[in-house]
């Protein structure tokens, strides 16, 4: 029998739910101000409206529903594995797998309503493809779980 620990459990919905709110809120807040002509340009970024159909820098572009299924998956496996494994987690492995969540579950969210990912932030100083608030989540919980497994070893 797996022993489960509701209150990592929260925490990690929690965090989930926070992250996927601040993402929603920054899409949103962008595209108004896109839709209404205000420009938002420094030296580091910039706002530019992108529909990507595909993953990461548009790869698989034509393949929607495979990314939707995969997501799916990945979903399925980090919510298992935080249930069976919560009475183990460290509070920085909930943390990468909560960001995780967040970014993987907000993209998912737009390509089943929308039927793609609205990208809208521009780097200004590098080349590099247009992203989301999502993309940088899950950058960050990517990173965040190598640093977990790394200190956990």
């Amino acid at each position: 029998m797996v022993k489960v620990n509701f209150k990592k459990i929260i925490k990690y919905v929690t965090t989930t739910t926070v992250f996927m709110a601040i993402s929603l809120a920054v899409k949103y807040s962008a595209m108004f101000c896109i839709n209404n002509n205000i420009k938002v340009s420094n030296n580091v970024f910039e706002l530019l409206f992108v529909k990507n159909r595909g993953a990461a820098f548009s790869l698989f572009d034509t393949h929607t529903d495979s990314l939707i299924v995969l997501s799916w998956v990945v979903l399925a496996g980090i919510v298992g594995y935080v249930v069976k494994k919560s009475n183990k987690l460290s509070l920085l492995k909930i943390n990468a797998l909560a960001t995780l969540t967040a970014g993987v579950s907000g993209n998912l969210y737009e390509r089943i309503h929308d039927g793609f990912v609205t990208d809208y932030i521009h780097l200004t100083f590098y080349n590099f493809p247009v992203f989301n608030a999502s993309d940088i989540l899950i950058s960050i919980g990517t990173v965040l779980l190598i640093i977990a497994l790394y200190v956990e070893k």
